[in-house]
């Protein structure tokens, strides 16, 4: 094996990483969207309350804009969509023309006039049209857009989420955390294709298996439950599976 096929097989195992991140993601936003679409018609049938709706908002919040963060981390112990591209205009010659086509010509079926057309989505990535290398110009705009659009994320997770600074950032917009995940889903397909000549990334958010909300459409809580003592939850431990109640 050369260096360059071991280089681009570790670059393929964190790529495929940061996809499994960023599709948890977005798995999460979904699931957050729907309950709050669930809240917003039912909640004063269900005396919604503000304790409730800070635990899931505060969770969410944490959760996307940590997720976010990881994904543009550039710390070079990280394994990150950011560090993925960064990895590519170091080492361009890793993922040039000539694997893309052995790739095509490996793993797509049909006629060779098929095979030419999947070739061709190297020029997303090529320096010009048959050029055999990428672009690092445009990999580097890839990393700035994708800085740019969590800048404001990444600073809230630094200061806030993860650290507690004495200049506490400000916190991102609604708008702001989802223009963040937008662009981060953005570079993802686009370099998808780079890793997996021929295919194109789908929607970002796993389906879900029909009547997965279905626990919401029943009564949760018996009658007869009263919530767990706050006394005696300091030193709380869980169980763990199989070890009886989850309280």
């Amino acid at each position: 094996m050369s260096t360059n096929d071991a280089e681009w097989d570790a670059w393929c195992a964190e790529f495929d990483q940061a996809q499994a991140d960023i599709q948890t993601v977005f798995f999460q936003r979904y699931v957050f969207l729907t309950l709050n679409q669930m809240l917003d018609r039912t909640g004063s049938a269900i005396k919604f309350n503000t304790v409730v709706q800070s635990y899931l908002t505060g969770t969410y919040v944490a959760s996307l804009s940590t997720g976010i963060r990881r994904e543009c981390d550039g710390d070079r112990r990280s394994a990150s969509l950011y560090r993925c591209l960064e990895k590519l205009s170091k080492g361009p010659e890793m993922a040039d023309r000539a694997r893309f086509d052995a790739v095509v010509d490996a793993k797509t079926e049909g006629s060779s006039a098929t095979r030419a057309g999947v070739k061709r989505t190297f020029d997303i990535f090529a320096v010009s049209p048959q050029s055999p290398d990428l672009d690092v110009d445009k990999i580097a705009r890839d990393m700035a857009d994708l800085r740019d659009a969590a800048e404001a994320v990444i600073a809230y997770t630094n200061k806030v989420v993860a650290h507690r600074d004495a200049v506490a950032a400000d916190t991102p917009a609604w708008a702001e955390l989802d223009m963040g995940l937008n662009q981060v889903g953005r570079v993802l397909k686009r370099y998808f294709q780079l890793r997996h000549p021929g295919m194109v990334l789908g929607n970002l958010c796993p389906d879900l298996p029909p009547g997965w909300e279905e626990p919401f459409r029943h009564v949760w809580c018996p009658t007869d439950l009263h919530p767990v003592r706050a006394w005696d939850l300091d030193e709380y431990v869980h169980p763990g599976p199989g070890a009886g109640s989850s309280e």
